[in-house]
């Protein structure tokens, strides 16, 4: 990826899916130093290891506004860095991700402009995970999707809004 031929080619890129077969902390660096305007990031499967990478990848952009993080274990380090894109980021989905080793949701409750949070197929979200979304006022949010992930406080954010919309 820093083959100078290649390097012009980033740039341009506004959407990116990755699938991670093994750790790749580096590249996901090399993306955060030349890649700072994407709209889109879907990733699948990191590794503990790429963990800082990704967040480096994330407080990068300068406007990102689709976030898909599918197959998680390892959120912190992600979490802490979404408020650097509180004011792009509208919608942010969660697939397939366990949080049993989650601390609790502040950087999620730092994105005010969010218009869709998406939690499909999660596990282990607690309640003292989500306590930092009790108060939060997302004026924009108007879907919460939950599909087969409970969590008492994402229920209420979900009727919340519901019952906004009717």
């Amino acid at each position: 990826m820093l083959n100078p031929e290649i390097i012009p080619l980033i740039y341009p890129i506004k959407e990116i899916f990755i699938t991670v077969n093994f750790p790749m902390s580096k590249i996901f660096l090399t993306l955060s130093n030349f890649c700072k305007s994407l709209d889109y990031i879907d990733i699948f499967n990191p590794q503990e290891t790429d963990s800082s990478g990704i967040a480096s990848l994330i407080i990068s952009q300068t406007s990102l506004r689709t976030l898909v993080l599918r197959g998680f274990q390892f959120l912190d380090q992600i979490l802490c860095a979404l408020p650097s894109q509180s004011g792009s980021l509208k919608d942010l989905t969660f697939s397939f991700v366990d949080f049993s080793k989650c601390s609790p949701l502040h950087g999620l409750a730092a994105c005010k402009n969010l218009r869709e949070l998406k939690f499909w197929v999660c596990y282990n979200i607690s309640d003292e995970i989500c306590e930092p979304l009790v108060n939060c006022e997302f004026e924009k949010l108007s879907i919460v999707d939950l599909e087969d992930t409970y969590s008492k406080i994402l229920m209420e954010l979900k009727e919340k809004k519901e019952n906004q919309q009717e």
